[in-house]
Formats: C-alpha cells, structure tokens, sequence
C-alpha cells in the first residue's frame, strides 16, 4: 500500500466540511493519513472537524489565506504522495485508487490530474465536467511536490495557478485521466465569488508567469 498524505484547508466551512472528510473516509484507497487545516474560521467549522469521529490530523491558524493554510497541512505530510481536497467540495469513492494505479502504469509522470465534475449544492445536480488543472484534481508524488516548493501566501485567488506554472517551468510531468472523480460545489459562498475583488491576482499570476518564460527563452 502507498500512503497518501490527504490536505483540506477550511475556513468557515461548517456546512460542507465533514461531507468533505466522509468523502476521504470512503475511498477504496484506504492508506492515507488526512491533516485538515483551519484557517482561522469563526463558524462552528473547527467543532463539527473535532466531532466527525475521522482520524485525522487538526492544525490551526489566524485567517492566512489559501496559500499559508497549504504550506502548513505540507509541512505536516508524511505520505508517498500528496493529494488536495477543498473543504466544501467532494472526491468519488475511486479517486485515489484510480490515481495511484495510473502513476504506477506510467513511472515517469510526477503526478496524475483526473476530470472535475461541477454540482449544484441546492441539488446536487451535473453542472458541468472540466479537464482544467484543478489542485483537487491532483494527486502528486510528494518529492515533486516538495521540488516546485510552498505555495505563494500573498494571493486570495490564484496560489494554485501560480504553483501550476512553476510545476510546468521545472518539467514536472502531469498527466491527466478522462474521468471526473473530483467533485466541486457551486454555491454562494465559493472563494472565487467571495473574492471577486481579488481576481486581479489572476492577472498578476499570469503576467509573471509569461515574464518568467521570455526570460527564460531569452537565455
């Protein structure tokens, strides 16, 4: 068995984070150790986390953001490999186990991104399936992880697209399954809806990244 370090960070999450755990807990997969991280909520998220009966790992901290709350449930990975859950969203039963057999089926790729499936939280219903990057869509040998390094903690949108584009300038090698086993709620609350005015690091993202990549071929 291969032990998967699984890292939630939550912040406020009452509603949604112990459906986000039993989602880990189901997992065919059963070789993981799971470390939630609690970026400072001020709803009942930390007490329904402490009664939700899961082994797991409880980290706190003031409200840092995404990228302060990842670097901290990194720091704590024990596992042969790494794998991402948002707090409101869900993973299929097979996700991990389906992952890890497609790492073991191509040695050279550092991790494995699956297809994301978009809900309704009012029903449950399909929104729609992605195939875009998404960090719970990852799973990740944890030296490669550990090798693009910590998450950029100045950013309210954009950490993962940001660790994205370093993993692609270092050459990570990412490949991809054609199944939605990662599950994401649409719902009011979403970071990105809350965080409309930030969107800008978006662009702020993308600039250095395409900065970097001139220099990079200008050498």
């Amino acid at each position: 068995m291969s032990l998967v370090s699984v890292v939630i960070p939550c912040h406020n999450a009452e509603p949604y984070i112990v459906q986000a755990i039993n989602s880990v807990r189901r997992q065919t997969h059963q070789d993981w150790e799971l470390i939630v991280v609690d970026d400072g909520s001020s709803d009942a998220s930390v007490e329904a986390i402490e009664a939700c009966g899961c082994p797991l790992k409880l980290l706190r901290q003031p409200a840092s953001g995404p990228g302060a709350a990842l670097n901290l449930g990194m720091a704590h990975c024990t596992g042969e490999y790494v794998a991402f859950l948002d707090a409101d969203d869900l993973w299929v039963e097979t996700k991990l186990e389906q992952q890890l057999q497609a790492l073991g089926q191509n040695p050279t790729w550092d991790g494995v991104f699956c297809q994301v499936e978009q809900f309704l939280h009012e029903d449950g219903s399909r929104h729609s399936i992605s195939a875009g990057p998404h960090r719970g869509a990852l799973l990740i040998r944890r030296s490669a992880c550990e090798q693009v390094g910590r998450y950029r903690m100045d950013l309210k949108v954009g950490e993962f697209l940001d660790w994205y584009g370093r993993a692609q300038d270092q050459g990570l090698l990412l490949g991809s399954l054609a199944r939605p086993l990662y599950r994401r709620r649409i719902h009011d609350t979403n970071l990105g809806i809350r965080a409309r005015d930030s969107r800008k690091d978006y662009a702020t993202v993308l600039k250095q990244m395409l900065d970097r990549r001139r220099a990079q071929n200008a050498e």
